[in-house]
């Protein structure tokens, strides 16, 4: 019920929804967002990140991974050889 929910509102704000994740991109920038829900303490707690989509570029060009540039958008939070992002907020809601 919990997820379901906040799928709901975050794809009303367009951001898609992969493995265990949320993203979108907006201004040359990469957000990306994990929910954790707790029914035993009834809350949802979670961090959002941000970084610039570019950086993942310059990294695989560094590592010579070039083929990465062409995966979905999604890959830039979840692939094992990315920069990862800057945490910028945790909250938890009761």
């Amino acid at each position: 019920m919990w997820l379901s929910r906040v799928k709901e509102m975050c794809k009303a704000d367009k951001w898609k929804y992969k493995s265990h994740f949320f993203f979108k991109s907006a201004d040359n920038l990469f957000f990306s967002s994990t929910f954790y829900i707790s029914r035993l303490e009834n809350e949802i707690s979670g961090w959002l990140g941000y970084k610039t989509l570019n950086i993942d570029n310059v990294f695989w060009d560094i590592i010579d991974e070039l083929p990465n540039k062409l995966t979905p958008l999604s890959f830039r939070g979840n692939a094992v050889f990315c920069v990862r992002q800057i945490n910028f907020s945790l909250k938890s809601w009761h």
